[in-house]
């Protein structure tokens, strides 16, 4: 028995690495039961590589044991070394721009506005929505999250809510992809359809989502600023609790943090307009990262070690992100060597096939 006084700890719930380590053995185990099969690739006309939907065969191949995991976990942590370095050099110019303390002292003087709650997630939600729109995905675009954590931290909420505006708001977007090259355009493209054809129609379909994806939002962020401790994020909240903003910083801008502030802003501006309009890659974006955050440590007048040492700080925040992503690649690999993944799709394609028409096509 239990003392009474003891105090029964709520279950701590699972790191996400250890999330996705169990879902990288779960896929491993998976793949025994699951046969292989592949469809066969043929070329089109335009020369891009394409599937022949009647091909498909069963094969031999070797099951994947549980000891070739880490060999997995290295290979797609390597794979992904570029979208890993993106988000370190995310971490570190943000660092500087927030040692700075021009970021500090806007969500400081933010969090004093009057602002209702749905008003604040309506507004921002639909402007990732549109912005995500024409260009089909967040990816780009992730590099607000830390803005938009520390205005929600501010505001009384917690980090999950400032994360959701982006990711949330932006999927809204590239979900509806009313005008989306890359979704839309292909499939419309496939269907010999008009190009955009229905743009009434998806934009409907965006506000919807958008409603509805705001709602979600607020709901969550409501209940958190009622009570800090339904965060699914407490632990980590606590951890920030002593680096509140607005009690560390001044409201009022100098003429060197202005300036910091524009420079700041046109980097981004460009990074937007170079993703939209000249499909920049995130190799671009990362020069774009680098050259920002020299350009603000010298507007900043710090010295070379000084912005050395905080630019390290901010990729070490980055860090288990950037882990968690390598792990994330290493499960698409194992179904992908296990040659399951077109026995999955095949199987969804002839459930499609029992269906009327018009579901069937729904469903695709």
């Amino acid at each position: 028995m239990q003392p009474k006084n003891s105090i029964r700890r709520k279950p701590a719930f699972p790191d996400g690495m250890l999330i996705v380590l169990g879902v990288i053995i779960l896929c491993v185990i998976v793949t025994w039961f699951i046969p292989s099969g592949q469809y066969d690739r043929i070329l089109d006309a335009s020369g891009r590589q394409i599937v022949d939907p009647n091909s498909f065969h069963y094969i031999e191949s070797e099951k994947i044991s549980l000891l070739r995991i880490p060999h997995f976990i290295v290979e797609g942590t390597i794979a992904q070394a570029e979208m890993i370095f993106f988000l370190l050099t995310i971490g570190g110019c943000y660092e500087i721009v927030m040692h700075t303390g021009v970021l500090q002292a806007i969500i400081a003087r933010m969090a004093k506005w009057k602002v209702r709650d749905m008003a604040f997630i309506l507004v921002f939600t639909l402007v990732f929505a549109v912005i995500a729109a024409p260009a089909g995905g967040v990816v780009s675009f992730i590099g607000f999250a830390p803005i938009f954590v520390m205005i929600a931290r501010a505001m009384g909420y917690d980090a999950l809510v400032g994360v959701s505006l982006v990711l949330l708001g932006g999927a809204v977007g590239a979900a509806a992809g009313p005008i989306t090259p890359f979704t839309t355009g292909v499939a419309q493209g496939i269907a010999e359809l008009p190009l955009y054809s229905g743009l009434s129609y998806r934009i409907i379909c965006m506000l919807v989502l958008w409603i509805v994806t705001a709602l979600f939002i607020a709901r969550y962020a409501k209940k958190v600023r009622l009570d800090p401790s339904k965060s699914y994020v407490y632990d980590l909240e606590q951890v920030q609790k002593n680096q509140e903003v607005e009690k560390h910083y001044d409201t009022d801008l100098s003429a060197r943090q202005i300036a910091i502030l524009v420079i700041f802003i046109l980097g981004l501006c460009l990074i937007i307009y170079g993703s939209l309009r000249l499909n920049w890659s995130n190799r671009v974006h990362m020069q774009i990262y680098l050259c920002m955050s020299v350009i603000l440590a010298i507007v900043g007048k710090f010295n070379p070690n000084e912005t050395v040492r905080v630019f390290v700080r901010g990729a070490k925040g980055m860090l288990a992100a950037a882990l968690v992503l390598g792990l994330s690649r290493s499960i698409s690999m194992i179904l992908d060597e296990a040659l399951v993944l077109d026995t999955v799709i095949y199987g969804c394609a002839a459930i499609l096939n029992g269906l009327p028409r018009c579901c069937g096509g729904r469903l695709c």
